[in-house]
């Protein structure tokens, strides 16, 4: 019989093997083209990275064969130090502009950064882009579907898609770096990579994990069941007189139907408050079955308008489902886009005035491939300063509006859903209001 010792060698031996083994299948897409900085007048050595960087202003010649009608665009960006707004507090740092772009603008809560590739033009809002520390951006474009994403870190967080002309000769245009930031080398493929290519090369860089860098994970278990107390309101939807605890706005429409609502929203965005107020401690559930992936829905609460007003019978603007009106209006709240088919977060906003206050990674629906057709159960739980939305027993981010960020934390108020026309339909089930235990 072997020595204990000697079993342990062994297992160790057996074990990093089969790592190694696990690591090889993972390896990093060798791109179609790359433009390599580390030759470049302008560039510097980067400890942190480990290679030269480019650091001063400067053309740059892409490589040919850069881009295709759908690609991907990997590159590697590093903040010397913080972005800071000018009087205005909207400026914009364009740190590349050619058939290559990339620049910032600066909202309130965040920043917006806006990559461009081949005339495919992709924005993303983030909490993240802080000083000192490298991030691997990668844009994945399709010029004929008009469907990109950006991965960050090797997570996906989705983007506002945008197609523009593009001519074969706009390639051979040089590219302009502003400066402003380090920038590592710039990779380009002539396919759209697979999630897990795009997360092996960050893996490759070593570009610090997404927890390291803000976004919250969705898929920590909670009991409901422990806090859900008394009810306000409850709606299964066996009759149509239950919608008249309800107001919508805007052109969508309201059938109650088998047991379920069905919303339509094809002629437009619509908006549906339930009438009763929420105290400032509730539960808030409701199930959503898409019959799409398209679209995006929100959920709102604690609506109140800025004087205090009752903001159904209160005497404020009129609204019309047009979103400027529910963010930037009359009224506060808080407001989560919990659901969006097409990127990968949720974002939690503060109200009035658009404020992004938390990210989160997007749920994921189990079994993963498809959201349509199959009903998910989603909750919002306010205790204290603290808000946390649910999604199939799973929290997908919690918030505690504790530095006051954009105005103190919100009080009572309504609660209300909203869809939008992209959505086409959607059914609901089992909404219920609760106060807590």
């Amino acid at each position: 019989m072997l020595p204990t010792s000697t079993l342990i060698v062994l297992l160790a031996l057996v074990t990093g093997l089969y790592a190694t083994a696990l690591r090889a299948g993972e390896a990093a897409p060798q791109p179609d083209a790359e433009l390599v900085v580390a030759g470049l007048g302008g560039a510097v050595d980067d400890e942190q990275l480990g290679e030269k960087v480019l650091a001063a202003a400067r053309e740059l010649e892409l490589p040919g064969g850069a881009f295709g009608e759908s690609g991907t665009v990997a590159l590697l960006l590093k903040l010397d130090k913080p972005l800071q707004p000018d009087a205005e507090g909207r400026p914009v740092a364009k740190w590349l502009a050619g058939p290559l772009s990339l620049a910032a603008q600066f909202p309130p809560s965040h920043l917006s950064v806006t990559i461009q590739a081949a005339g495919c033009q992709g924005r993303l809002d983030s909490k993240h882009f802080k000083p000192g520390v490298w991030y691997q951006l990668v844009f994945v474009y399709d010029r004929q579907g008009g469907n990109h994403d950006i991965y960050l870190n090797g997570r996906a967080q989705g983007c506002v898609s945008k197609v523009e002309e593009f001519k074969p000769e706009d390639e051979a245009r040089p590219v302009t770096f502003g400066g402003g930031l380090r920038l590592g080398p710039l990779s380009f493929w002539q396919r759209k990579l697979k999630p897990e290519e795009i997360a092996a090369l960050a893996a490759q860089r070593k570009v610090p994990g997404y927890g390291d860098v803000g976004l919250q994970t969705f898929g920590e278990p909670i009991d409901l069941d422990a806090v859900r107390g008394d009810s306000i309101a409850a709606y299964d939807f066996s009759a149509p007189k239950q919608l008249e605890d309800w107001v919508l706005e805007g052109p969508g429409k309201l059938e109650v139907k088998d047991g379920k609502l069905h919303w339509e929203t094809s002629e437009g965005h619509t908006v549906w408050w339930l009438k009763k107020d929420a105290p400032k401690e509730f539960l808030f559930e409701w199930e959503l079955t898409p019959v799409a992936d398209e679209g995006l829905c929100i959920v709102f609460c604690c609506a109140k308008g800025k004087q205090g007003e009752d903001i159904l019978t209160g005497g404020l603007a009129p609204r019309n489902g047009v979103f400027n009106l529910y963010h930037s209006g009359d009224f506060n709240c808080y407001h989560f886009s919990y659901w969006c088919a097409s990127r990968g977060s949720c974002n939690l906003r503060k109200n009035a005035g658009f404020f992004l206050a938390a990210i989160a990674e997007h749920p994921k629906p189990d079994p993963l491939p498809n959201w349509a057709g199959s009903p998910h159960m989603f909750a919002l739980l306010r205790q204290g300063d603290a808000l946390t939305l649910v999604c199939d027993g799973k929290i997908i981010m919690r918030y505690a509006d504790e530095k006051g960020e954009n105005g103190p934390p919100l009080g009572e108020g309504k609660v209300g859903l909203r869809m939008m026309s992209q959505m086409q339909s959607a059914q609901y089930d089992e909404i219920r209001l609760s106060k807590l235990k």
